[in-house]
């Protein structure tokens, strides 16, 4: 599934290459078609502007060749032996030159004016019927070539080239002509090349074929069926000449159906006559054929090129961005361990400065994540030792609240006591005030004194036996208030001050006791003697008894003192057991944070 996933996935390579690459392909297929196009066309119109500027200096040279041809004819008519001699002298003077005269000239004949004819061949005749002749004699010309004709004398294609020739009057007395074999004109025509397979012909105004390679054709018109078989659609090409248009171009077939690219241009200084150069199309194209396919072949070279510079950098980029991409991969798994391979890390360009930033960047996640992992784990070990802290400061509050309890108990208990004594204290102070007034009433009052001493030494010991435990408790909430610390400090103190209190008043309580156990020993035994004897000591009882009355009050003020002190440790004490447990619980949450963080943290691997 991932396999197929991944097939489907677009790369960026495919995206680089179908972007750049399918750009680069349309605008080298656009460029290399314009180019073709241009290429064709130029090299078309340049081939044909060649061939036929080609044509046109042919022709020229074909005109200077006849150029030169009149030149010799019209040399003979400024002879005097022509102008003014009879036809018979001419005629022989013309024999007697033919061997020296030009090899290109069949022979040269001469007229009169009625077209009687001698050639240097000293044949006769009269050619009055040739157009040449009459365009001469009634045409006003001074030169005229004729079309090709069938030479009267030598049976063969030729075509003259006449020269008017008047005498001293300016008279028409006749015409001087060279007639020129239509060989001759082929051999010039023919000589004419193009290619391998291209050729020159020339045809004369009405389309006669005056000069070809193909013998068979020469003398051929545009209704024979040879014509029609070999020079397929050469009419057409000539109707498009005219004086304005002096050459032109198109394709003609031969016999066997090829296609010949034809070239036509005129010639100058003769009667419509045409040059024309053919080459087969398959030939005339080769080269056009070749410089495309050259074309095309440096497109295809430079389109493969580009494609794989292309690939190569898109490859290049695609390896870093897959790289970078698998180390986010890695970097998301954890693994602060990866990095990027340096063949990509020496790219000088900005894919290479993203690689050794990402590599950067990696190396110093992995050195923040491992001074994480390391205060994690102080975090850890400092969470562990605060909720173990806290667990024993709560059993410690707790432990100190019960304790607070029991004590603030004990000072209620001895609070109680206190106040109990302090009744009884003021009861006693009651009793002995009225003992020490009825003590002067005399001796009826002895066995009264006697029975009130008995209830003051009672009362008395129940004083001593409530000083006592009231010593015990001040010592048991000394005890509790050394094992409070400093939160007891103060309770301390006061409780020290209530067990002196409480000594002291035993002390005094035990005095008191004894004094009255002796005064009812003497009142007994010695009775009204003795109770003169007892009445001060009534009256120091009753002293006595005042002081332990105001020593029992300032017990009832020092315990509730006391009593406020504890309510007030308590408060603290409950307070702090509570903070205790809260800071316990603060702790333990903080502890479990911090295991969540080292397994986060523990995802990520830092060393290898």
């Amino acid at each position: 599934m991932n396999t197929e996933k991944q097939k489907q996935k677009s790369t960026i390579l495919k995206k680089l290459l179908f972007t750049f690459g399918g750009l680069s392909l349309i605008l080298f297929l656009l460029f290399g078609g314009s180019l073709l196009y241009v290429t064709n066309k130029s090299f078309t119109e340049l081939t044909e502007s060649m061939n036929l500027q080609l044509a046109a200096s042919r022709g020229d040279e074909i005109s200077r060749w006849l150029e030169g041809h009149i030149n010799i004819v019209k040399s003979f008519s400024d002879l005097t032996i022509i102008k003014a001699g009879s036809l018979e002298d001419a005629g022989a003077y013309l024999e007697g030159r033919h061997n020296s005269m030009n090899k290109e000239f069949a022979m040269i004949f001469i007229s009169d004016d009625q077209g009687n004819y001698r050639s240097s061949l000293g044949a006769d005749g009269n050619i009055s019927s040739r157009d040449y002749f009459r365009e001469l004699k009634d045409g006003g010309l001074d030169t005229a070539i004729s079309n090709p004709v069938v030479s009267q004398s030598m049976g063969i294609p030729i075509f003259v080239i006449a020269h008017k020739v008047t005498d001293s009057n300016g008279n028409f007395k006749g015409i001087i002509a060279a007639t020129v074999k239509l060989e001759t004109l082929s051999q010039i025509a023919t000589s004419v090349k193009m290619g391998k397979t291209g050729f020159g012909f020339i045809v004369d105004g009405i389309g006669s074929v005056l000069a070809h390679p193909d013998q068979d054709l020469i003398m051929q018109t545009m209704d024979t069926e040879e014509y029609q078989l070999n020079l397929v659609g050469l009419d057409s090409l000539l109707s498009q000449l005219t004086k304005e248009v002096q050459g032109t171009q198109g394709e003609i077939r031969n016999k066997s159906g090829e296609r010949l690219v034809t070239f036509l241009h005129s010639v100058k200084m003769t009667p419509g006559w045409t040059l024309g150069i053919t080459i087969s199309r398959k030939e005339y194209l080769a080269t056009i054929t070749e410089t495309i396919r050259l074309i095309i072949l440096m497109t295809i070279i430079a389109i493969t090129i580009l494609v794989a510079a292309v690939f190569q950098f898109a490859q290049s980029f695609s390896k870093t961005i897959k790289a970078a991409a698998l180390l986010a991969v890695q970097i998301s798994g954890g693994d602060l361990t990866a990095r990027i391979d340096d063949k990509v890390l020496k790219q000088s360009d900005e894919v290479g400065d993203l690689a050794r930033a990402l590599n950067q960047m990696t190396t110093e996640l992995r050195e923040n994540f491992i001074e994480i992992q390391s205060i994690a784990d102080q975090i850890t070990q400092g969470s562990e030792s605060i909720s173990s802290t806290s667990q024993l400061m709560s059993e410690g509050a707790t432990e100190q609240a019960a304790t607070s309890q029991e004590v603030s108990a004990s000072m209620d208990k001895m609070t109680d006591s206190i106040n109990a004594n302090s009744d009884n204290t003021n009861m006693t102070e009651s009793i002995a005030n009225k003992v020490a007034l009825s003590a002067g009433e005399g001796g009826k009052a002895v066995d009264e004194t006697i029975t009130y001493s008995k209830n003051i030494s009672e009362k008395i010991k129940v004083i001593s036996e409530i000083a006592r435990q009231t010593n015990m408790l001040a010592l048991n909430a000394a005890i509790e208030a050394a094992r409070a610390g400093e939160a007891g400090s103060g309770f301390a103190v006061v409780a020290g001050e209530v067990r002196k209190l409480a000594v002291n008043s035993q002390k005094s309580a035990t005095e008191i006791i004894s004094e009255t156990t002796e005064s009812l020993k003497v009142a007994t035994s010695a009775g009204q003697i003795l109770l003169e004897e007892v009445i001060p000591e009534i009256r120091n009882t009753a002293e006595l008894v005042s002081e332990v009355k105001a020593a029992t009050e300032e017990q009832r003020i020092e315990s509730e003192q006391i009593n406020t002190a504890l309510r007030q440790l308590d408060s603290v004490v409950q307070q702090n057991a509570a903070s205790s447990e809260e800071l316990a619980s603060m702790a333990e949450e903080f502890s479990s944070q911090a295991l969540v963080l080292n397994e986060l943290v523990a995802r990520f691997k830092t060393e290898n």
